[in-house]
């Protein structure tokens, strides 16, 4: 006996060895994913309608920084002749702004009536 693990037992530690360091590995992957944030209860009820919001009140809105909301302000005053937004989705044409994103925002976005000059 010279103190050193024989064929089975190797094999054994081997296989308990991995198998933790699966475990651990995909328990860091999954501490990694960031829930989306949460919304403070003061904003819960906020309301913000994008054609007329300024640069900071955009930024007000959940997942929106500076650079998203100066991305919505410049489609917004893209040209003189672009119609508002006037439902969530028509804010997909704001680059980075997806699907989810949309999903996101929805709840807190208001939409002024469309001016007749608008409506197509």
């Amino acid at each position: 006996m010279s103190g050193q693990p024989d064929g089975p037992q190797l094999r054994c530690s081997a296989s308990v060895s991995a198998f933790l360091l699966i475990v651990t590995v995909a328990c860091w992957g999954i501490s990694r994913i960031t829930p989306a944030t949460p919304v403070p209860p003061e904003f819960a009820k906020l309301r913000i309608d994008p054609n007329h919001a300024t640069r900071e009140e955009l930024m007000l809105l959940p997942g929106i920084g500076p650079a998203m909301a100066d991305s919505i302000v410049a489609d917004r005053n893209a040209t003189a002749d672009a119609p508002p937004y006037r439902h969530a989705d028509e804010l997909g044409r704001v680059r980075r702004i997806g699907p989810r994103t949309i999903e996101h925002l929805r709840p807190h976005l208001s939409f002024r009536q469309v001016k007749s000059e608008y409506v197509r």
